[in-house]
């Protein structure tokens, strides 16, 4: 096929299946399959929630990430899963290989180099690799996720997505076995199941006719109806996404006019099985307005009542009843719909570089449109334009390094983001966690699980370890027999709050922010210090104080297994303000009466970790001179402290 010939039948206005075999053998009228540039795609209205995937034959993910992150800043829709083949991709990839707000997945050789697949998936799924799916050899490369379900917030039944990449030169009825056994595995699970790929066999040929009756006996459908390889020489539909899914036959699926490999990117948009519900959330107006409105009725409060109540718990009770009822009135529960968030895009691509990227892909579809024009104006323009991108791209960096030059900090900040660790994958729990001898999904009870593990982890350790060391020796011999804690007055528990209370943290349990409390403490500083006075006075601690927040953060290993969580406690602002003050008045008592062990390095003043392992390398130096005997150091690290 001549070069006139190839071009005019890529011509993206002809009906292109009309011109082959493969709309012969394949019903897919249900699919509207489409070539598409930025401004075409975005034109595609935004009819409610969808499903989406996008897969590129990448030829090195080092080297062409940066521009397919560019081309996918001009579209104004985030994919659910971002696929690549032939990433290229070493033991040691480059830690540049990431995407804000998506977490990389993949598999690739490990003793030569070369192809390798892998996928972004959307930080806002829940989803667990299945390697149990995934084959990789000579002859098939893949990799699969699958993405939970999650009561309607995601979607209401399992999706299984991957990769996979059929080396061109490999044996053809090996890989239609290992093809075969996959497929196999994944019509036993039954999930809805979408495959991104370059399957290397084209289906406008006959040739390809054993592919398409093993994908047609295990359900599965191709949806990819255009042309994704051109050259002078020929047109081939080598890239698709294949589905097995029957539950919504209204596809949109296409390909993106694009030169930046040798592969047009495919991609697919759908309305998956799920309810219509938004995934909206209730929450408090903090408006300037309302934040007004609680400091007035705070202001007009007489607090003189709780100064006749003796008991502490009744008088915190009080005290928390009638702030809690006025918080509640002030900053009412309200529904926010979620809003779109803006397209991201590298800080250094301005709008003018956007259109500039816009245009040079409109210059290359009018290139494999027109027979006449020989590429010339479209290979300057793309130079000129990859040219002012890297000049962009290094004076933002230079900005960016020369505004911190003498700030070590802000220095290696800046190293960070262009290294993409200024910011850690969002984390998502499992919607199941292994417990027992089984797997647990309900909610209370998964709660009920972390519960019974950091409550009983610490004393488990404990008995287990057999020691015969006498805490008691590191005390001084003669110790203070009594203690004395001073009373607190208003001005102390206003300063201590307004020094201990950060505006950015989370509210406890009881749900009050701890800005709001530091812009009202002046104002509430009374019954807290009649409250805190006869806490000291009597020893007991408001019950309502002592309940925390406990939020279970992921180490590492099996995200759906407990032992793998340490506990975050998030107390009570009110909590706080009562642990500070104890504390200063512990501390001066420990520090005035000479209490504290000398290797005492933690949580003190002018100490630290690091004077503490200064400590154990100099001191035995002292002696090792003069005794002449040799120095032996263990050094070990905890990995779990309870």
């Amino acid at each position: 096929m001549s070069s006139i010939e190839v071009r005019n039948f890529c011509d993206i206005e002809a009906d292109l299946l009309s011109q082959t075999s493969f709309h012969h053998e394949v019903d897919m009228q249900s699919v509207d399959c489409n070539y598409y540039d930025s401004d075409t795609f975005n034109q595609i209205p935004a009819d409610g929630p969808t499903f989406s995937l996008f897969h590129a034959n990448s030829r090195s993910l080092n080297k062409n990430l940066e521009s397919f992150l560019d081309f996918l800043s001009t579209l104004d829709h985030d994919f659910s899963v971002i696929g690549f083949s032939e990433t290229w991709l070493g033991n040691n990839r480059s830690p540049l290989v990431q995407i804000e707000d998506y977490i990389f997945v993949e598999n690739h050789r490990t003793l030569r180099k070369g192809v390798g697949v892998g996928l972004f998936a959307s930080n806002k799924l829940s989803f667990v690799k299945r390697d149990d799916i995934s084959v990789f050899n000579d002859i098939i490369e893949s990799v699969f996720i699958e993405i939970k379900a999650s009561n309607g917030k995601n979607y209401n039944s399992p999706i299984l997505v991957g990769v996979i990449y059929r080396p061109p030169h490999g044996q053809v009825q090996c890989f239609n076995d290992h093809l075969s056994e996959l497929l196999s595995k994944i019509s036993n699970d039954n999930l809805q199941s979408y495959i991104m790929g370059d399957f290397n066999f084209d289906l406008l040929k006959s040739s390809s006719s054993d592919f398409l009756q093993l994908l047609y006996s295990n359900n599965f459908l191709p949806t990819i109806t255009r042309p994704t390889h051109v050259t002078n020489q020929s047109v081939s539909l080598i890239d698709n996404i294949l589905t097995n899914t029957t539950c919504d036959s209204n596809y949109r699926t296409g390909v993106f006019i694009t030169d930046i490999s040798d592969h047009f990117p495919i991609f697919l948009r759908t309305h998956p099985c799920q309810d219509n519900e938004e995934s909206g959330f209730y929450a408090r107006n903090y408006s300037e307005s309302n934040v007004n409105y609680f400091m007035s009725t705070m202001h007009n409060i007489e607090w003189n009542v709780i100064n006749e109540i003796v008991d502490v718990n009744d008088a915190y009770n009080t005290f928390f009843s009638i702030f809690g009822n006025h918080y509640e009135k002030s900053f009412p529960m309200s529904y926010v719909r979620p809003r779109r968030s803006r397209k991201k895009r590298h800080p250094w691509i301005s709008a003018g570089i956007l259109q500039s990227i816009k245009r040079k892909n409109k210059l290359y579809k009018k290139y494999l449109r027109d027979a006449s024009d020989d590429g010339t104006h479209f290979r300057i323009y793309r130079n000129k334009l990859n040219h002012v991108i890297r000049i962009a791209k290094k004076n933002y960096f230079s900005s960016k390094f020369n505004s911190c030059k003498n700030d070590l900090k802000r220095t290696w900040e800046v190293i960070n983001n262009v290294l993409h660790k200024s910011k850690k994958d969002k984390f998502l729990y499992p919607t199941s966690f292994y417990h027992g001898y089984g797997e647990i999904t309900d909610k209370k009870t998964i709660a009920d699980a972390f519960n019974d593990f950091f409550v009983n982890v610490g004393p488990t350790l404990a008995s287990s370890i057999k020691s015969n060391a006498n805490a008691s020796k590191y005390l001084k011999g003669s110790n203070p027999s009594t203690m004395y804690l001073a009373p607190t007055d208003e001005n102390e528990v206003v300063k201590i709050s307004l020094s201990c209370l950060q505006p950015n943290k989370a509210a406890g349990f009881d749900g009050i922010k701890p800005g709001i409390v530091k812009k009202v403490i002046p104002l509430i500083s009374q019954p807290l210090t009649y409250i805190i006075n006869r806490s000291l006075e009597t020893g007991i601690v408001p019950d309502h104080i002592k309940v925390a927040k406990v939020v279970p953060i992921f180490k590492k290993g099996d995200p759906m297994r407990c032992d793998n969580y340490r506990p975050i406690s998030i107390l009570s602002c009110f909590s706080k303000i009562f642990e500070r003050l104890v504390h200063n008045r512990l501390y001066n008592f420990f520090t005035k009466s000479n209490v504290l062990y000398n290797g005492q390095y933690g949580f003190r003043p002018n100490h630290s970790t690091e004077l503490a392992l200064a400590h154990a390398i100099l001191k035995p130096l002292e002696y090792s001179p003069r005794s002449k005997q040799k120095i032996n150091r263990n050094f070990f690290r905890l990995v779990k402290g309870f």
